[in-house]
């Protein structure tokens, strides 16, 4: 194992313990303002799951896409396909909660806030982070480099 590989794993470890220490600050009242149920902690589940869920949907995707056509995974490649994965889950719970708010409060500003915006910024930061950390904990395990610009070399992918 060179050092390269331990550095990046160390620096995925380090990301994705820092966005779930980032997510909990944020999600999670202070010690006076909680109610001592599991209320507390229901926004930073939701959030989590969201998150990281979402990159770990685009991973997964894009692992099952690579063993069908028959290709290896690359680190390039899982940092696109959970970024993707978050942005169109991002902007699809804007749209259903715009469409909930219009069926249920006749206002599609009602549903969705005036901060969705922000919201969709933040989320996308956070689908950032989560994904360039899952990215680099597999270059961390497998070693694997992504390929230069997607170069090709006698019909087969530098990162297989």
């Amino acid at each position: 194992m060179n050092a390269s590989r331990i550095a990046a794993f160390a620096t995925g470890a380090l990301l994705l313990g820092f966005s779930l220490w980032l997510i909990r600050n944020a999600s999670v009242p202070v010690p006076e303002m909680r109610t001592a149920t599991y209320a507390d902690y229901l926004r930073f589940a939701k959030m989590i799951l969201a998150i990281h869920g979402g990159v770990f949907l685009g991973v997964v995707v894009y692992w099952v896409n690579r063993q069908r056509v028959g290709l290896k995974m690359n680190p390039m490649g899982i940092f696109k396909a959970g970024l993707w994965a978050e942005i169109g889950l991002s902007v699809a719970f804007i749209f259903v909660s715009a469409i909930h708010g219009l069926i249920a409060f006749g206002s599609m500003e009602k549903g969705v806030g005036n901060l969705w915006g922000a919201v969709l910024i933040f989320w996308m930061a956070f689908g950032a982070l989560v994904s360039g950390a899952a990215s680099l904990l597999f270059y961390g395990f497998s070693g694997r480099r992504m390929d230069p610009a997607g170069a090709k070399y006698g019909g087969k992918h530098l990162g297989q």
